[in-house]
């Protein structure tokens, strides 16, 4: 007889702690980013009874802790073995939090993190998006995504994060960093413009 290869659920479980209650409920994603001495919730995706969603939105929106244990995730996600971690929800940024009723007293909820230096969605495409909003006054084209990707990772201005049902990056790079970045990479020869670009 052969053991089953049956794909693991793809929920861990998170519950919230307080001084008067605790509640606990399915987690499908979870994005967090690990300091030395704690970890950031950045996404959270949760099912459960309403009264449970309720809690976990509350904790989102002010200062009370979340305590996270993900078990039975995906092969390819960092967190695939039995995983524990205290993870904080308190940062300074704040989330958009939505929920909706998917059943009888099933409920889902979302909270992403309001911090602009979050990639909810990571692709080089994202990265891209990011570098080229207001936050940023660098010009910079298309083609050369792939290179500067390469640099922001090898200068740690750029990694993904520990994930759980989902892929999240971080981008922590300064307008004057990513200038320098841009300016290195034209005088070295690895950022080249076209010449479409040329009377630009």
């Amino acid at each position: 007889m052969t053991e089953s290869t049956a794909d693991p659920p793809p929920f861990g479980r998170i519950s919230t702690t307080g001084d008067d209650k605790s509640f606990s409920a399915d987690c499908d994603a979870l994005a967090i980013k690990e300091p030395r001495d704690y970890a950031d919730a950045l996404i959270v995706s949760a099912v459960g009874p309403q009264t449970t969603i309720k809690a976990v939105c509350a904790v989102m929106g002010n200062s009370r802790s979340l305590i996270m244990s993900a078990r039975n995730c995906g092969p390819c996600c960092p967190m695939a073995k039995p995983y524990e971690r205290y993870i904080r929800t308190d940062g300074a940024f704040g989330y958009r939090v939505a929920r909706t009723k998917l059943g009888y007293d099933t409920w889902h909820m979302l909270a992403i993190s309001e911090d602009p230096q979050l990639i909810p969605v990571y692709s080089q495409r994202a990265v891209l998006d990011k570098l080229k909003s207001q936050r940023f006054t660098t010009p910079l084209l298309d083609g050369w995504i792939g290179w500067l990707v390469s640099q922001l990772r090898m200068r740690s201005h750029l990694r993904e994060l520990t994930c759980f049902g989902c892929r999240a990056g971080y981008l922590n790079v300064t307008d004057a960093q990513l200038d320098a970045i841009v300016s290195e990479g034209v005088r070295d020869g690895h950022l080249t413009i076209s010449q479409e670009y040329a009377h630009v």
